[in-house]
């Protein structure tokens, strides 16, 4: 009995240390993502949230949504056409996740649509400070 006890607590501290070392993975690529508008690591997100993994697909998605939502700025209050087209492109593919699956089949234009996300995510965690993103004017 107590074999079991103790195997079965070395089995539960194993996967407590794999869960918190895969959570600080994430974490890191969600501010690289989202912070510092790298489409690497918003691709990478957008891969493990393809593999079903529920934590990733929440990053990717609250990445790309802010990225979403600051280009859906400049396309409504601003009047910018190009983002408002960009919108409509990303819509057609079936949104930034189905763009990171593409990117990492080796898909240039859905990564490069990915980079415009991520550098739109990133300016809009910096509250309009530091750098714009002009990619889409």
């Amino acid at each position: 009995m107590k074999r079991i006890f103790v195997g079965t607590l070395s089995l539960a501290t194993l996967l407590s240390i794999t869960l918190r070392a895969e959570s600080n993975q994430l974490n890191n690529l969600y501010e690289s993502c989202y912070k510092n508008g790298n489409v690497r690591s918003c691709a990478t997100l957008a891969i493990f949230c393809g593999q079903r993994n529920s934590r990733a697909c929440n990053l990717v998605n609250t990445a790309s949504g802010a990225g979403i939502a600051q280009i859906n700025y400049y396309c409504r209050e601003r009047n910018n056409n190009r983002a408002c087209n960009f919108l409509r492109l990303v819509n057609q593919v079936g949104g930034p996740r189905n763009l990171g699956r593409f990117c990492s089949q080796g898909d240039r234009q859905a990564c490069n649509a990915l980079n415009v996300i991520a550098c739109y995510a990133a300016e809009n965690s910096r509250a309009s400070r530091g750098p714009r993103c002009i990619l889409l004017h």
